[in-house]
This record gives C-alpha cells, sequence and structure tokens, in this order.
C-alpha cells in the first residue's frame, strides 16, 4: 500500500472518529497499522505522520491542541530512527 493511500485510510477515520488522533499520537506504528489493517515495515512512518498532520491541519478537524504534539511524534519517530541507525552502525 503507497503512502497517499494510506493517509487517505487514516484521514476517512478520523474524519469519522476524530479523537483516534490520540492513539496516532500515542502510538503512531500500532494505531495507523489497526486502522489500515497493514504493517508498516516497509514504510516511512515519518512520511506518513508529516502528511496525516498536514491534512488534518488543511480539512479542519478541531482537535484543539492535540495537532502540537503531532509534530512531536514525528520528531520522535525521527530520533528513533537516527538512533537505531547509529547504534546500528557503531556494532
Amino acid at each position: 500500500m503507497e503512502i497517499n493511500q494510506i493517509v487517505e485510510q487514516v484521514m476517512s477515520h478520523l474524519q469519522d472518529a476524530p479523537e483516534k488522533i490520540q492513539d496516532i499520537i500515542a502510538d503512531p506504528k500500532g494505531a495507523i497499522e489497526e486502522i489500515t489493517g497493514q504493517n508498516l515495515e516497509n514504510v516511512d512512518l515519518g512520511e506518513i505522520v508529516e502528511q496525516i498532520k498536514t491534512k488534518v491541519t488543511e480539512s479542519g478537524i478541531d482537535l484543539g491542541d492535540i495537532l502540537g504534539n503531532l509534530g512531536g511524534v514525528a520528531e520522535n519517530i525521527g530520533g528513533a530512527v537516527s538512533g537505531l541507525l547509529d547504534g546500528f552502525l557503531k556494532k
């Protein structure tokens, strides 16, 4: 499944249940896999989160203060991936 398809499926889900954004913030990979039914092992999760953030902002879904946390999730994912790569390359 392509990133755009994943993002559209997640956005469709969020239109019906905007409170589910909290699940994406708490566990992006798990929540997105649950929504889409897809394994995200070989997908750029950071890109998916960024696109969701952009689409949520553009869609006008009222999420209050939650949106600020979504940016932090993307940063945390990037930091985690960077840390894993650093650890792997040092071995």
